[in-house]
């Protein structure tokens, strides 16, 4: 699979764009920004003159123009104005990168390109990470640079060992004993990453990983199951007598009764926040401008006594769910609510044939397995916004490409 996409590249400078953006994605903001824009741009260009546009109008070309605009249809109504049209900009930015990635119909040598571009982007970043949280001491937790906060950066830890251990499962009979080894370290590292940043979210959502894809390769392969269940028990059961430090953090919260890092009373106020703004939400990027008083309005007008201390501030919901719902509303959670679904039916509608290529099951794999991070890790962060969006749709986006290739979409 890892031959030289450019030799037979249909639009080498395109692609080389892309492989940037997924490179610099973790470690750059100026750089990724620019090659997002440059990739976009190339992609309308050479897709204007070919008049390749990448097969016929679907489904989600349909669901993401509607989720691409939503952003757009909230900012022009938002309850609250400040951020809510960069906001929306975010959205087009990931968005429409999953589009052209959707219909570009790259080879399979590009497409694992791509997926090794972005393991070892994610590798490199989590270096940098280490030596800034273990020997410069610039950072209180792992971080990946352009990435940001630990609730941030362990989600796209997660998703990219998620790929390297779908890459593992789906090639382990094709690659040799070296390319095996390598992989398995590159996962070892990567998960080490989301261990050591202490995301309770992130880590949680990692072992329900492996009970997804064991299940996922029942069909081709039974034993799979087996293998990858006892390793996640043995995990959890090292981590818990090792005390390590997300299990202390989990024991020390439950000591202190605050089982959720004060995310009760944060979800508290994105309700009452939600329900001053009901249809078209603050604006994306606009919980934080909800203010104390509103709260204090809202709550008194309910009839319910008002404690400053019940309903407290952040700059985001800490959840993937009521954070889209206050900050969109009814409609842009709806929309935002089908992206979802959509990404999960088409996962079970499209799964490959037994006899599927490894790049076909291997992308699938990883995409499964996003989707479910994403869905896990967001009740409690928000993980489809910035890099953690354009890293998990990179990934649905090559396997939806391919897969039209095998049979067209539902």
């Amino acid at each position: 699979m890892m031959t030289n996409p450019f030799q037979q590249s249909r639009r080498p400078v395109e692609f080389g764009l892309l492989l940037a953006l997924s490179f610099f994605l973790p470690l750059l903001e100026a750089p990724k920004s620019i090659f997002w824009l440059a990739y976009v741009l190339v992609w309308l260009w050479n897709s204007g003159r070919s008049g390749e546009w990448g097969g016929s109008w679907d489904r989600w070309d349909t669901l993401i123009v509607a989720w691409i605009s939503s952003g757009y249809v909230v900012a022009a109504f938002a309850g609250l104005h400040h951020s809510e049209w960069s906001g929306a900009n975010d959205l087009l930015r990931y968005g429409s990168l999953f589009w052209c990635v959707k219909r570009s119909n790259y080879s399979a040598p590009e497409l694992a390109w791509l997926a090794g571009t972005l393991l070892a982007s994610c590798a490199i970043g989590l270096g940098w990470g280490f030596w800034r949280y273990y020997v410069s001491h610039e950072r209180t937790y792992v971080e990946l640079n352009s990435v940001g906060h630990v609730n941030h950066s362990a989600p796209y830890l997660a998703i990219c060992a998620s790929l390297a251990l779908s890459l593992l499962l789906a090639c382990w009979q094709s690659w040799s004993a070296t390319r095996r080894l390598i992989m398995a370290c590159v996962l070892l590292f990567l998960l080490a990453g989301v261990i050591i940043g202490a995301s309770r979210a992130a880590t949680g959502a990692m072992l329900a990983v492996p009970f997804l894809l064991g299940a996922a390769w029942w069909r081709r392969s039974r034993r799979v199951l087996t293998v990858l269940s006892l390793a996640a028990v043995i995990a959890v059961v090292a981590a818990v007598f090792g005390n390590i430090g997300i299990v202390e953090k989990q024991r020390t919260g439950y000591e202190a009764g605050d089982h959720l890092s004060h995310r009760g009373t944060i979800w508290k106020r994105a309700l009452v926040g939600w329900t001053i703004y009901p249809w078209f939400g603050t604006g994306i990027d606009n919980y934080k401008l909800i203010s104390d008083e509103q709260v204090k309005v809202k709550v008194e007008a309910s009839g319910q006594s008002y404690q400053r201390e019940d309903y407290v501030g952040a700059n985001h919901a800490h959840s993937l769910y009521l954070n889209t719902l206050v900050e969109r509303g009814l409609y842009g959670f709806a929309v935002f609510a089908c992206v979802l679904i959509a990404w999960a039916a088409s996962l079970w509608r499209r799964r490959p044939a037994v006899a599927g290529s490894d790049l076909e099951w291997a992308l699938w794999g990883a995409a499964l397995a996003a989707w479910a991070i994403v869905v896990l890790a967001g009740i409690f962060n928000t993980t489809l916004h910035h890099e953690i969006a354009i890293l998990a749709l990179l990934l649905l986006g090559s396997w939806l490409s391919l897969t039209r290739r095998v049979a067209p979409l539902p």
